[in-house]
């Protein structure tokens, strides 16, 4: 969550925060990002995280943001062949287990 604030790459819409969950230092750094970012922050009862959260473990934050962006040639490096000169190693075998 905090990654998703700091690195400003997708715009986040609302900060969902469980209004049972104790004060922290994260939580607090996470309340001061996204006001600083001007993300709305809505308190919500611990139910609606639980029922809203894409994980089993959702720590009492949700964030509504944007898709991510699929890549593109500008974001991505060419595969480059590789060179004559390296070594290159043996296939892997596959093999199932009895």
């Amino acid at each position: 969550m905090r990654e998703l604030l700091v690195a400003g790459r997708r715009k986040v819409h609302e900060l969902m925060i469980s209004s049972g969950t104790d004060d922290s230092p994260e939580l607090t750094e996470l309340e001061t990002l996204a006001r600083e970012a001007g993300v709305r922050i809505k308190p919500v009862p611990p139910d609606q995280i639980e029922r809203r959260a894409r994980t089993g473990a959702p720590q009492g934050v949700i964030a509504v943001a944007a898709p991510v962006r699929p890549p593109t040639s500008t974001t991505c490096s060419p595969i480059r062949p590789r060179s004559s000169s390296r070594s290159t190693a043996s296939p892997i075998r596959r093999t199932s287990v009895r």
